[in-house]
């Protein structure tokens, strides 16, 4: 049986469409335009209509896989279900009752689309076991090659900014402490400090790549955030992880030795950074390469090989 793969309209999420487009079972449905980000372009995204007079009503195929959530798929689901296909949905963040009005919504129509769905592919155990209906899957992203562990001043900080990413905390003044802030995609924090970097755009996947393989250190100053390609990317490079403790929902990273959590101040991670000699530093990099090859998963392909 083939299943109908839909490309996400968001550009960040199509690593997942990549990286299952190549499954023999797979016939992928390409949208006609990708936008940047999910806070960007928010009405364009609504009125598209490729997907309802296209392809995806003439296909044979009785299973259609969706990546993301969108605001048009509330009627479109229901028409593909009426239509006794089989809807498989990705839900990559099922809890988003915090940061604002566009969480909100975004919380209210992942719940509608996971009732409607026929399964649901969910990161979040205990989510998983709360219905027949949902799988558990794990994030997952190409092992990199060639990783030079070095050691540079510069500290990487990735992704479009949300209210709960905090990202204002970053502000601060890096090289007192020997360092130096990359602060890479969509950005609407203004910083003060002359030791940020700053590429407020989109960034590809080729200066993507760049940027890790530039910097040794990543941080996450999330107040509240549940699944994180960008965390297990960054340990893909082997970069030690700098983690706000207030986030609760990675309470298991906070034990791990490169793995540096702060409590009150960001200041407190850079000190004990900063104290590592060169050769600690290097294994810690080495304990977060190995981490990352302990837990990038692919349970996904499981779930989708045994579709019938």
């Amino acid at each position: 049986m083939s299943i109908l793969l839909v490309e996400p309209l968001v550009k960040q999420h199509n690593h997942l469409f990549l990286s299952l487009v190549e499954l023999p079972m797979v016939v992928p449905y390409k949208r006609d335009k990708l936008y940047e980000a999910n806070n960007k372009d928010f009405f364009k995204k609504i009125v598209r209509i490729d997907l309802f007079r296209k392809s995806i009503f003439r296909s044979d195929s009785q299973v259609v896989l969706f990546l993301s959530s969108e605001l048009q798929f509330l009627v479109l689901f229901c028409l593909l279900r009426l239509r006794r296909k089989k809807v498989y949905f990705i839900c990559h963040e099922p809890r988003l009752w915090f940061g604002g009005g566009s969480n909100y919504l975004r919380a209210i129509v992942n719940l509608f689309l996971m009732r409607v769905a026929s399964r649901v592919l969910v990161f979040d155990e205990a989510l998983a076991s709360k219905s027949a209906r949902y799988d558990k899957i794990s994030l997952w992203t190409t092992a990199k090659k060639n990783v030079s562990l070095n050691r540079s001043k510069r500290i990487l900080s990735f992704g479009s900014e949300t209210p709960n990413k905090n990202i204002s905390s970053l502000d601060l003044s890096w090289n007192k402490y020997g360092f130096q802030l990359v602060r890479a995609g969509r950005t609407t924090t203004r910083f003060a400090s002359t030791d940020v970097t700053v590429y407020n755009s989109f960034i590809s996947d080729t200066e993507k790549d760049k940027l890790y393989r530039s910097s040794c250190v990543s941080i996450f100053p999330y107040d509240k955030i549940a699944q994180s390609m960008v965390l297990l990317e960054a340990m893909s490079y082997g970069h030690i992880i700098i983690l706000n403790g207030s986030n609760q929902a990675w309470l298991t990273l906070h034990e791990l030795s490169f793995v540096f959590v702060y409590d009150a101040d960001i200041v407190e991670a850079l000190v004990q950074i900063k104290a590592l000699s060169d050769d600690e530093f290097i294994q810690l990099r080495k304990k977060s390469l190995e981490y990352f090859d302990k837990i990038n998963g692919q349970e996904i392909f499981k779930v989708l090989s045994n579709i019938g």
